[in-house]
């Protein structure tokens, strides 16, 4: 009785092995492979591969929010405001490709861009607020804003302000500190390096010209 008390003890929760019964289970049939399904968005046949915006060339795939990010002159936060505005203007939805756009709306998507002061954005949002030649707020893009850009840090210069001085000896403009980072010319880390190197050298030099001392 011990022994089948042991045996019952031994064999509660094991997990059976095998197959107890010994028949042989049929193998399972794996389903072949398939390839994924690929849906092929329709295309309008007078969609372009390439639109120019703002006399940047852009990829016609991209949305009006895209497209806009990469006109140089405008940032996020004026991307999400001109797009909602390009979408409710032209009538538009957000998955809305430039590429399938027509003639008149690229046109009336330019004049947004180019004028956006006229279709309600505040005067906060533009880059180029009370200009020093017309006092006026406008927003400047593409070629015309890296002119502006290179003729300001010329007037800093002529006038010798402390940005223009900084400017014409390479340093950082607006207080950033260049002890560590930015360097540029004379740099105090490297000097002390190449003194040192400079000063193992002569020793060593001057080692070898001398005799060597007689050992007592």
């Amino acid at each position: 009785m011990a022994d089948q008390n042991q045996i019952q003890k031994g064999t509660q929760g094991a997990k059976p092995q095998g197959n107890p019964s010994g028949q042989k289970q049929p193998a399972i049939a794996k389903a072949p492979y398939q390839k994924p399904i690929a849906y092929v968005k329709d295309e309008n046949p007078n969609f372009r591969g390439i639109v120019r915006v703002v006399g940047k060339d852009l990829d016609g795939h991209f949305t009006v929010y895209k497209a806009l990010l990469r006109v140089k002159g405008i940032g996020h936060s004026l991307a999400i405001t001109l797009a909602k505005i390009v979408l409710r203007e032209l009538k538009l939805n957000k998955k809305s490709r430039v590429g399938d756009l027509s003639e008149e709306q690229m046109d009336r998507l330019d004049n947004i861009i180019k004028n956006p002061q006229l279709h309600g954005i505040k005067n906060y949002m533009l880059n180029r607020q009370k200009d020093r030649e017309t006092g006026k707020n406008t927003h400047l893009l593409m070629n015309d804003l890296g002119f502006a850009v290179k003729q300001d840090i010329q007037l800093e210069k002529e006038t010798k302000s402390y940005k223009g001085w900084r400017f014409t000896m390479g340093q950082r403009v607006r207080g950033q500190h260049n002890r560590t980072t930015g360097r540029s010319g004379f740099t105090v880390g490297v000097m002390k390096k190449q003194i040192k190197d400079q000063k193992s050298a002569a020793a060593a030099g001057g080692d070898k010209g001398k005799p060597a001392e007689k050992k007592k």
